[in-house]
């Protein structure tokens, strides 16, 4: 999946250089199963009548047939423009980097440490 690694990486350093712009998802998250359960907020980026999707979510890691303790992951996947999932990528650590900065851009973090440090020099 050399091109899933390329659109992975082309993905992380063009929201790490603000090319992509960020927002809260708007759609249903209806990829998670029953028994996963979203952590905080998802975000979305439009790409040509597409969207990336990228969230943190927790899962049942069963230790034994009835024992199981809670998990974390990030997911990403491309979803059409009713929310519903296309594909979802494999797993990669730049996964849980795009998360960390779509969120910070999303949640226009920036604006928020702009406006603190300027009403702290007043």
């Amino acid at each position: 999946m050399a091109n899933e690694d390329a659109v992975i990486d082309k993905l992380e350093s063009d929201t790490r250089n603000k090319k992509l712009k960020w927002f809260v998802n708007k759609f249903p998250l209806d990829s998670l199963s029953k028994e996963n359960r979203l952590l905080g907020k998802a975000y979305i980026v439009p790409f040509n009548g597409n969207y990336f999707r990228v969230y943190n979510y927790e899962y049942k890691h069963y230790t034994d047939y009835d024992e199981y303790n809670w998990s974390e992951d990030i997911c990403l996947e491309i979803i059409d423009d009713n929310g519903k999932a296309k594909w979802t990528f494999s797993k990669n650590r730049k996964i849980y980097d795009i998360f960390e900065l779509a969120k910070y851009y999303a949640e226009k973090i920036d604006d928020i440490f702009d406006q603190f440090l300027g009403d702290k020099k007043s």
